[in-house]
């Protein structure tokens, strides 16, 4: 063999060899380059910030019903977290593992359970934002204690009777406590002096009006700078005092809808909500709901156009600055649904408007270090979406979670990535091994076969 046809002998397999490891390379390593301008295909810098607190390993659980393009897609997410951290990711399907599917109150294919240093957290959708925010909540030093006012009737946490068990708070206390939500019942009939280490206040549809004791707790409560969630039906007894120094006003009648009915619930009471666009957008509480809301017993709220003229149900504080602002947060498009009014006397009218079934009210509270920060009150005229009954239907305990977590510490859990990461190209097995293929049989045999036909006809 001569010199020169060992030189081209060589120089086909050190070519073909290339083909080979490039392909390799191509398929066992994955090394990612965002060559976009606005970084779009990387995580944000909050992300990366949140990922290098991080001084263990982050594990994450995701409960896949043997889906491979969403096994595909979380994979893809997640990887954009371990290029910044260490995380251990495993899938579970959930008909194989039901101990873990009630263990961790699983009620969505697809749900990310990420846990770190002995603590949990949830992620019901594989958005950058409800996956960062879900580290935070692991990172969290600080435990947030939350009370549920009892004493009056209202909603219990208790599980004695069968119709307890279906309008309590017992699931979702269970689902919701962790190292950093702690949650108890407070009589407030029953106490000398408030707790000072109350973080947020739960009243849940009251059946008895607030004797003078507890009414002037609740008074100082709000003195105080503290947040407070107020759950009411249509026949709760109204908090009047409370209504008008917020300056809304309770209606007594029952929200009738058809609503529930595209998603199976035949009762006019059901009020299915299906947050917008705009709304996930511009209300933090809504940014993770992309399927439905059912509530299932409605009072609208009526919000004055103009300032509450009312007293002050206490003095002024130094430490208040301004009075409450309102602010409407749900309101139900009545042109999308036949909306009627039901009163206590069972007369039904035609809603003139579009209903308002959520507010929130704020002011300024000037703190000890004179720092400020929005105290808030947020009404919602239903007590029961978030009740034993009816807390696994649709987003119902995404949402309840959203609103506590919103108001006991609204600058750190209502973490909001601008941008959105683009979904990745999902490539099914049978692409990926043709991809092999091409890489490392098809595309160097072409090459080979082609310099053999050059140098054919150079001769």
């Amino acid at each position: 063999m001569s010199a020169w046809r060992r030189q081209n002998t060589v120089f086909v397999l050190l070519l073909f060899g290339l083909f080979i490891g490039i392909g390799l390379l191509a398929i066992y390593y994955d090394k990612r380059y965002d060559l976009t301008q606005s970084q779009r295909n990387s995580l944000s810098e909050m992300s990366i910030e949140m990922m290098a607190q991080l001084d263990a390993p982050l594990e994450i659980i995701a409960f896949v019903r043997g889906n491979p393009q969403t096994q595909t897609l979380i994979r893809e997410m997640i990887a954009r977290y371990a290029e910044h951290g260490e995380v251990d990711l495993t899938f579970k399907n959930p008909d194989a593992a039901p101990d873990l599917v009630r263990r961790y109150q699983i009620s969505r294919d697809g749900e990310l359970v990420l846990q770190y240093q002995g603590k949990t957290a949830y992620a019901s959708d594989l958005s950058e934002t409800t996956i960062t925010r879900a580290i935070y909540t692991l990172l969290s030093q600080r435990q947030f204690n939350v009370f549920f006012v009892t004493g009056q009737g209202e909603r219990s946490l208790g599980k004695r009777s069968l119709d307890e068990r279906k309008s309590s708070y017992s699931q979702l206390v269970e689902q919701l406590s962790d190292t950093t939500l702690r949650f108890g019942q407070i009589d407030l009939q029953g106490l000398d002096t408030l707790p000072q280490n109350i973080d947020l206040l739960i009243i849940a549809a009251p059946t008895r009006p607030y004797p003078d004791h507890a009414k002037q707790h609740l008074i100082n409560y709000l003195a105080t700078g503290r947040p407070l969630l107020w759950l009411f039906e249509p026949d709760s007894i109204p908090i009047d005092w409370l209504a008008n120094e917020l300056g809304v006003n309770v209606l007594p009648q029952t929200l009738l809808s058809q609503s529930g009915k595209k998603y199976g619930y035949t009762h006019p009471t059901y009020l299915a909500i299906e947050p917008s666009l705009s709304m996930r957008e511009n209300t933090p509480v809504f940014s993770d709901i992309d399927t439905f809301l059912l509530l299932p017993s409605v009072a609208p709220i009526a919000v004055p156009t103009v300032a509450p003229t009312a007293a002050p149900i206490a003095a002024p504080s130094h430490n208040i600055n301004g009075a409450w602002q309102t602010y409407p947060f749900l309101v139900i498009d009545k042109d999308g649904d036949n909306l009627l009014l039901q009163s206590m006397q069972n007369e039904i009218t035609q809603a003139e408007s579009s209903p308002i079934i959520g507010v929130e009210s704020q002011r300024e509270y000037i703190m000890q270090n004179q720092a400020t920060h929005k105290q808030s009150v947020v009404m919602i005229g239903d007590a029961d979406f978030m009740s034993n009954q009816f807390l696994g239907i649709g987003q119902n305990r995404d949402f309840a979670e959203s609103l506590i977590r919103r108001l006991v510490a609204p600058d750190a859990s209502f973490i909001q990535i601008a941008k959105s990461l683009p979904e990745p190209v999902v490539i099914a097995e049978k692409t990926r091994s043709l991809l092999v293929l091409i890489l490392v049989v098809i595309a160097p045999l072409i090459v080979l076969i082609k310099g053999f036909v050059i140098r054919r006809w150079l001769r």
